[in-house]
């Protein structure tokens, strides 16, 4: 029997470590080290122990789920604001938007 339980994010080998010893389920933070998430997969599906939350190694999301993941209008308002934070385009782009940064 699989029990709810959170997932522990994971950007390296040290968390899927701690994740597969304490049997969590993971959700790799690709995003922070995307030449690592292979290797954080094969510590964590190696390493793992059962436990009460899981009986298996589990990933959350898979690549399928994540990309057609129906976000909800509360979900795509967050996605908003945090897209309005970043710096990204054309290099002048990105210099407007981070000069006020380094500048303060």
């Amino acid at each position: 029997m699989i029990r709810t339980a959170l997932a522990l994010l994971c950007s390296s080998t040290a968390g899927a470590a701690l994740a597969a010893g304490l049997g969590l389920p993971i959700a790799v933070a690709h995003h922070i080290r995307p030449d690592s998430t292979f290797t954080v997969l094969e510590r964590y599906r190696a390493a793992f122990v059962p436990s009460r939350w899981c009986e298996q190694p589990r990933v959350v999301p898979t690549p399928a789920d994540a990309a057609t993941h129906p976000f909800t209008a509360e979900e795509r308002h967050a996605l908003a604001g945090f897209r309005a934070q970043q710096a990204c385009g054309t290099p002048e782009t990105v210099v407007r938007r981070l000069d006020p940064l380094a500048g303060s």
